[in-house]
Order: C-alpha cells, then structure tokens, then sequence
C-alpha cells in the first residue's frame, strides 16, 4: 500500500506543506514560461529558499521527525521571508512598479512572505507539541514520491537558473537568458 507505515497526521501535514511549496515553485516556473518574464536575482533566492524548506521537510518523511529537521525548516523560512520582505520593500515606494504580473491582487513576493509566516508557524507548533524523535520507520512510498518530487524540481529550477545567469552573476533586471541550449524563448 502506498500509504503503508504513514505516520498520521504529522506526517500527512509534512507532505502537505512539501508539496504546497513545491507547487509554488512549479506555479513560478509556469508563470515564468507562459508571461516570458525572467525572475529577478530575489525571486530565484525566494525560489531555493522555498525548496530548501520542502527538502528539509521531506527529511523528516525519509528519517524521522527530528529537531533538526524542522530546524533546518525554521531557518530556510526566516532567510526567505527576510527576501521577500526585502522585495517587498523595495517596490512599496511611490512611483515604483511591481515585478511581474499580480496573482490574486499581490505580487508574488507578498505571497512568498504570507507563506513564509505560515510555515514558521508551522514549524513553531510542530516544535511545541513535540514531534521529534519518534522511531525511525521505513519511510511510505508517498514519502519517497514526494522526496524525489522535490529533488526533480530542484533540478529543473537549478538549471533554469543556469540559464538565465550562466556561471556569472544573475543580471538585476534579466531580459533575456544567458545560455539557449534549447532556443525556449
């Protein structure tokens, strides 16, 4: 069974989370792809961040819940929170324009600091109650799926980032990619 040796409902919220940042990141390459908009050096760190906290969190599928675990959760939430919040701030300034197209009325960079307050509240109450250090099971099939989701999608944005920036610095307004194996645009 593919649910076999699940442990509920942690676990079940763990594989939530994992794959709503994960679809985040999918939903971020979508927009990229269909509006033709390259992301900012702040959007691919706010990417990573995201993936970060969804490969952290995948650990406490394949290994247990650990302390540790939802540590590593915790500051990949803060770094990317301080990145959207940094975003955010550059464009709240009179006369600035926003990066990219609005989704439901805020930018992506405000979703991404909304998300961020969630899963360090998430993370907070998972410390609280005490999930950590249960015993070590053979992790569920959907555990391995969902951690080589998020390992696949690490892949394809890493290599989308190497295309836009190349082996140098990401430009701060990026209008076109670096490197066209594939002539995408």
């Amino acid at each position: 069974m593919i649910f076999h040796r699940f442990r509920l409902p942690i676990d079940c919220l763990d594989t939530l989370v994992i794959w709503g940042l994960t679809g985040l990141v999918i939903f971020s390459l979508a927009l990229q792809f269909s509006t033709h908009e390259l992301p900012c050096p702040l959007c691919l760190l706010q990417r990573m961040g995201s993936l970060v906290m969804a490969l952290s969190l995948a650990l406490t599928l394949q290994f247990g819940h650990r302390t540790r675990h939802y540590g590593l959760t915790l500051i990949a939430s803060i770094f990317t929170g301080i990145v959207a919040s940094r975003q955010t701030l550059l464009h709240i300034i009179p006369g600035t324009d926003t990066y990219g197209d609005p989704f439901l009325g805020l930018s992506l960079y405000v979703w991404m600091v909304i998300v961020c307050l969630l899963v360090v509240s998430y993370i907070t109450a998972m410390l609280v109650i005490g999930a950590n250090n249960e015993k070590r099971l053979q992790p569920a099939k959907f555990a391995k799926i969902t951690t080589l989701l998020v390992l696949a999608v690490i892949f394809i944005a890493t290599a989308m980032v190497f295309f836009e920036c190349g082996l140098q610095g990401c430009p701060e307004n990026p209008t076109q990619y670096h490197m066209h194996p594939l002539r995408i645009y």
